[in-house]
C-alpha cells in the first residue's frame, strides 16, 4: 500500500519519499490518499504546523432541481433530433428490447434502474451514484436543491408524473441517459474552468500546446485526487505534478495517453493541409471542455487495463479453475511484496468477494474483487470509474441473441456453450451438472428462465467463474470503498501483518480437499430468485406466440429429426425388400423432385 515515510519541508524543497510494495496500483483509493499527501507536503510550506490540506470533495455535492428539470426537458426535445441523442438510443436497444415490460410495454422504475446502471457500467464503466438496486423513490415534492447522489431519483420521479405511472419507453430511457450524461458533461466543465483559474488562463483566448497541456494535466490530477486543487497555488500544483507518479506509478501513463487521446482528437476534427500555410491557432477553451467529455467516456476503457492486470495476477493463483483463490495464497503474495491485496477480512466478506462455503479455508472471489468498489477511482460526484464487468459483454450477446426477457433452457445452454471469454474457448460442452442447474432454474420459474434473474446470474458465474461476479441476495453485502467503509464500521479495510500471517499459516495446515469446478456442490449454490422487476413478468401477445414458437421448436426439433430418419430408412428398406426376397422384377419407386 502506498505510504508516506517522510514527509519534510525547506524553503523552496519538497522531500518525498513513498514506498511502493507494486508497479501496479491496485488499491487506488490509496493511491488517492497518498497523492493527498504529496499536496499537504506542497502546502507545508506556507502554512502553520501541522495543518495538512484536507480531502475535500471536488465539486459541490449539490445540484439545483431547476436547473436538472430544465436539463432533462431539454434532452426530451432533442429526440429525434440530435445526432448524439440517436447515438446513445442505438446503444441502449438491444438491452431495452430484453428487459421485462409492464403491462403497458415500458419499463418499471427498478428495472430502468438496473438497465442506466448496467449501461454507464458497460459502456464508460461508470459507477453512478443513485442506480444501485437499493436505492429507494425520491420522496421530496418540491426540492430546491437536492443531493447529487439523489439525481436519478430525482429524475426518475420527474418522469413518472410526465408519464402518469406507466413507465419509461426506449426514447425516455435514452433521454434520462443522456441527462446523466449531461450532468457529469457540466460537472467536468467546471473542473476544467477550476484549473484555468488557478492556472491564471484566459478562457476567451486560444491556448498555446504547453499550457493546454498543463490545463488537462491539472485537470487529470482533481479528478484522480478528489480534492479541489482550486484551493491551491499554481507553484504548489506543479509541485504536485512532478511527483504525482511517486504516490501514483500509473501517472505518466495516465497523462501520456491522454495527451495521445487530445493529438488524435485534433488529427480526426482538425486535418492540416500542409501547402495550406495556415497554423495551428491553439485551443479555445470550448474546444478543450469538449476534449475533457471525451476522457471521461473513454478513462474508463483506459484503467481498464490495470484491472485486467489484477485480475492476470489473481489467476496465477486461481485454484483449480474455480474463479477464486484461496484467502493463504492471497496473502501471501502481500507478505512477499508482490501484491498489494492486503484487504481484511471483513471489508472483503462486506463487498462481497468473499466465499466462505468452506470455513477452514476461505477464498476470494476473482471477478466480484476485480469490479468491487475497493478497485474504483472516485472521478465525479456523480459516479466512480470501476473495473468493467466481463459479464456484460457476455450478457449483451444473449440480449441480443434472445430479444425477449426469458428464454428456453434450451436455447440458452446452446447459446452459452456457443460463447468465448478471455479465459473460456468456445465451442465446449457444457459439463451435465452445469446442465442440470439450467433445468432446476427451469422448473422453479416453470418453464422459461429469466434472464435477468440472480438465479441466471447464478448460473453465469458457474459457467463463466473468472468473469461473472457470484450474485449474493440482497441485504447480505455492502459496496463501499475502504474509506467508506472505515468511516461506517470504525474498522480498518487493511489486514495486519498478524491476520495475514494467521491465515497463511492455516491454509499450509490444512489438508481439506481443494475447491473443483467439475463438482455440483464445489461453488456455492442457492435457490433464492430476486427478479428485478417484482411484478411477474406479462408477456405481450406478440412475445407469448414467439415463446410459444420457439418452445415448440425446441421441443419438437429433436422428435422431427427422428421422424426424418425412421421415414428414410423404411423407404430405402422399401426399395430393396424384393431384392432381398429374392425377386427379380425389382421396380424402382419415382419421386418428383
Amino acid at each position: 500500500i502506498p505510504c508516506i515515510d517522510c514527509l519534510s519541508t525547506q524553503s523552496t524543497f519538497v522531500s518525498l519519499h513513498v514506498n511502493l510494495k507494486s508497479p501496479v496500483p491496485i488499491m487506488m483509493s490509496f493511491a488517492a490518499r497518498s497523492i493527498t499527501a504529496l499536496l499537504a507536503a506542497a502546502s507545508l510550506v506556507t502554512v502553520e504546523g501541522n495543518a495538512f490540506l484536507r480531502a475535500q470533495p471536488h465539486a459541490e455535492q449539490h445540484v439545483a432541481a431547476d436547473a436538472v428539470k430544465e436539463l432533462l426537458l431539454s434532452e426530451l426535445s432533442l429526440v429525434k433530433k440530435d445526432g448524439s441523442f440517436a447515438v446513445l438510443r442505438e446503444e441502449l436497444r438491444v438491452m431495452y428490447a430484453a428487459l421485462p415490460k409492464n403491462r403497458y410495454g415500458r419499463l418499471d422504475s427498478s428495472v430502468v434502474r438496473y438497465a442506466l446502471h448496467r449501461y454507464f457500467v458497460q459502456t464508460r464503466g461508470w459507477f453512478v451514484e443513485g442506480l444501485q438496486p437499493n436505492n429507494g423513490k425520491f420522496n421530496s415534492s418540491s426540492p430546491v436543491e437536492i443531493m447529487k447522489d439523489r439525481v436519478p431519483a430525482f429524475l426518475q420521479s420527474i418522469f413518472e408524473e410526465r408519464v402518469h405511472g406507466r413507465g419509461l419507453d426506449l426514447e425516455d430511457l435514452a433521454a434520462f441517459a443522456a441527462t446523466i450524461q449531461e450532468l457529469v458533461h457540466k460537472e467536468s466543465t467546471d473542473l476544467l474552468m477550476e484549473a484555468y483559474t488557478l492556472l491564471d488562463l484566459p478562457m476567451d483566448t486560444p491556448l498555446d500546446e504547453k499550457n493546454t497541456a498543463l490545463a488537462v494535466e491539472t485537470y487529470l490530477l482533481s479528478v484522480i485526487l478528489g480534492t479541489k486543487v482550486s484551493t491551491l497555488k499554481r507553484w504548489q500544483v506543479e509541485t504536485v505534478l512532478k511527483n504525482a507518479h511517486r504516490a501514483y506509478p500509473a501517472w505518466p501513463d495516465v497523462t501520456l495517453w491522454a495527451h495521445d487521446l487530445r493529438r488524435a482528437e485534433n488529427h480526426l476534427h482538425k486535418p492540416t493541409n500542409p501547402f495550406s500555410g495556415s497554423k495551428q491557432v491553439g485551443t479555445p477553451f470550448p474546444e478543450a471542455a469538449t476534449f475533457i467529455e471525451k476522457v471521461g467516456h473513454k478513462f474508463g476503457s483506459f484503467q481498464d487495463h490495470e484491472c485486467r492486470e489484477m485480475k492476470d495476477m489473481l489467476m496465477e493463483k486461481e485454484h483449480q479453475g474455480s474463479g477464486r483463490v484461496r484467502l493463504s495464497e492471497f496473502y501471501q503474495g502481500s507478505l512477499d511484496g508482490n501484491w498489494q491485496f492486503s484487504e481484511s477480512v471483513e471489508y472483503l466478506r462486506s463487498i462481497g468477494a468473499l466465499d466462505e462455503t468452506d470455513p477452514k479455508m476461505p477464498a476470494v472471489v476473482i471477478p466480484n474483487y476485480v469490479t468491487s468498489h475497493s478497485n474504483c477511482l472516485a472521478s465525479s460526484s456523480f459516479y466512480s470509474v470501476c473495473c468493467l464487468n466481463e459479464c456484460e459483454v457476455l450478457m449483451t450477446q444473449l440480449e441480443r441473441a434472445v430479444a425477449l426477457p426469458m428464454a428456453a433452457s434450451s436455447l440458452l445452454a446452446n447459446l452459452v456453450a456457443n460463447m468465448s471469454s478471455s479465459t473460456v474457448d468456445a465451442p465446449r460442452t457444457l459439463p451435465s451438472s452445469l446442465l442440470d442447474r439450467l433445468e432446476d432454474i427451469s422448473v422453479h420459474h416453470g418453464g422459461d428462465i429469466p434472464l435477468h434473474g440472480r438465479l441466471f446470474a447464478q448460473w453465469m458465474h458457474h459457467a463463466f467463474p473468472r468473469e461473472c461476479p457470484y450474485p449474493h441476495t440482497a441485504g447480505t453485502t455492502n459496496p463501499m470503498t475502504p474509506d467508506e467503509w472505515m468511516a461506517a464500521s470504525g474498522d480498518n479495510a487493511i489486514a495486519n501483518v498478524e491476520d495475514m500471517s494467521r491465515y497463511i499459516s492455516a491454509g499450509s495446515n490444512n489438508t481439506a480437499g481443494p475447491l473443483d469446478i467439475e463438482e455440483p456442490l464445489a461453488l456455492p449454490w442457492s435457490m433464492s430468485e430476486e427478479l428485478i422487476d417484482y411484478r411477474p413478468y406479462e408477456k405481450s401477445s406478440q412475445e407469448a406466440s414467439e415463446g410459444i414458437f420457439r418452445t415448440f421448436l425446441d421441443t419438437f426439433r429433436p422428435v422431427a429429426q427422428l421422424a426424418v430418419v425412421v421415414a428414410s430408412g423404411y423407404a430405402i428398406f422399401s426399395t430393396v425388400r424384393p431384392a432381398l426376397r429374392g425377386e427379380e422384377d425389382l421396380k424402382l419407386p419415382r419421386y418428383m423432385v
